[in-house]
Order: structure tokens, then sequence, then C-alpha cells
């Protein structure tokens, strides 16, 4: 559990459709976010040579099992589609980060945690939902030709693509959440058995040489995959947010903002129970 606050700077509109609407926005990261290395690993799969790159490493990784390979290969295609982020970060004032996601010095910067934020997720019921918070590492190197075989090897999950990041980015002190349909886990299993055991067999009775068994994977995965994975998955989701200050407990404004973007703000926050803590302190100076 991270501790310590969390700050998100959002647009008056965004945060006057949070308060009206009572929901949050999650959007696919891959198609969404700006950065062009965003879930690096899980781009790789959208190129040949990626392709076989991820295939590889993940081969090794399991000792030359064909079965976990093809499996696990299909959780990452999924992960393209079924996850949905959202950015904090743990800075409280960032003279860049207020730059960066403000238009004319108006922006409205959200406080919350990890606890809360999971409450609200979970109070959703969604069954097949599951949400993972976690600190982004800026250690992407795409100019290292071990960088996705340390992605992989770093996490057990299929969203671990989407918490690394290049050290450009190290300034944010981000913390990203991630949604993702379980139902995913079910489609994947019957969908690799159907490979394993009704297109063909990999053994070592009838392949030994590993080249060939990769050859075979990565033809029966391209093969496959046309028909299983363009699953109508949109490029955002929607939560409600059933208790708006139990979310949010505090709201600030750019620390340049003029006197009137002040006020409407303050005003929005009373309406719905917001506390408002006034403007960023971070060029106030004291003489």
């Amino acid at each position: 559990m991270i501790k310590v606050p969390l700050y998100r700077i959002i647009n008056l509109e965004a945060f006057i459709s949070i308060c009206i609407n009572k929901e949050e926005r999650y959007v696919n990261p891959l198609y969404c976010w700006e950065d062009t290395y965003e879930g690096y690993l899980l781009k790789k799969l959208e190129t040949e040579s990626g392709y076989k790159e991820v295939i590889h490493v993940l081969y090794d990784l399991f000792k030359g099992n064909a079965e976990q390979t093809i499996n696990n290969l299909a959780k990452l295609q999924r992960a393209r589609y079924s996850c949905f982020g959202q950015c904090w970060s743990m800075e409280k004032d960032s003279d860049a980060m207020w730059r960066i996601y403000s238009f004319n010095k108006h922006s409205v910067q959200l406080i919350s945690n990890e606890e809360r934020i999971r409450n609200m997720i979970d109070s959703n019921n969604i069954p097949d939902l599951i949400a993972r918070i976690n600190k982004v590492k800026y250690d992407l190197n795409p100019n290292n030709s071990n960088t996705i075989s340390d992605i992989i090897y770093s996490g057990s999950k299929s969203d671990e693509a989407y918490y690394h990041k290049r050290t450009a980015f190290e300034h944010e002190k981000e913390v990203r959440v991630i949604i993702q349909f379980t139902r995913e886990y079910m489609d994947v299993t019957s969908f690799t058995n159907s490979i394993m055991f009704s297109s063909f067999k990999i053994n070592k009775d009838n392949i030994s040489d590993e080249d060939k068994i990769l050859k075979a994977v990565s033809s029966t995965l391209s093969d496959s995959f046309q028909g299983f994975y363009p699953i109508t998955f949109p490029k955002n989701v929607y939560l409600q947010v059933l208790d708006l200050p139990s979310y949010i407990y505090g709201v600030r404004v750019h620390p340049q903002a003029e006197d009137w973007y002040v006020k409407l703000v303050e005003s929005i926050c009373k309406s719905y129970n917001l506390k408002f803590l006034g403007k960023s302190e971070l060029y106030e100076i004291n003489i």
C-alpha cells in the first residue's frame, strides 16, 4: 500500500464532469496516452520482429514449455485491449507538472490516496474487474537489447509493461492505477487449450529442434490471434464515484490562477461537499 497522498492535475471541464456525472474515466494506455513508448513491451507485439523477440524471451523464461509460452503470450495480447489506466503523482508541487497539465494557468489538482481510490473502484461491485496501483519504474531503455526480457522478468502480471517509463519522465514521480477485466483469463485458458490440443501438438516426440518449435508457436499464434483478439473493447471505461468526498479529500488550483478562477473552483467544491485548499503555494514568497 502506498502511504503518501496522491495528486492528479486535470482541466476544469474534467473536474466538473467528475462532480456532475459522478464518474471517473480510465483509458486504454496504448491508444490514449501521448508517450509513444507507453506499454513498450506490448507494442512490440505489433511488429513481426518484436513479436518473435517476445516469444523467444517467454520460451526461455518457461524453460522451453511451449504451452506456457502460448498461454502467457495470449495474456500479453489481451492486456493490450483489456487494461485501462489513470495517472497520479506523489509530487505535491512541481513546476513542470503544473505547466504540462495546464492551459493559460488554469487547472485543478485532486488529492486522494491509494486506499480511497481502491474503495471507489470496489464500490462499483464489478465481479471481473481488478485494480493494481503501483509506482512507475523509470528504467525503460529502448536501446538496451535486454529491455524486453527485463520487463517480463520483473513482474508476473500481464499489465507489468504499463509500469515502466523512460528516465526523461522521472520528475513525474508517477503512480498508476491500472484496472483490468479478468474475464480474459477464462478466454485465454480456453483459447490456449484449443491451440495446444486441437490445432497442433508440440512435444519432444514430434519436434525436438528449438527453432522449429518457436516457428511452429509463432505461426500458430499469428493465425489464431486474428480471430480471437479483435474483441470489442472500448478505448475508455467509466467507473461510478458513489461518494465523492470519500474519494477526493482535497482540491487545489494552479498557483498562478486568477481570482475569478479560484472562486469558481471553490464554489464548485462547496456545492459537492469537497474540501477546497485554495491555490498551490509553489510560487509564493515570504519576505
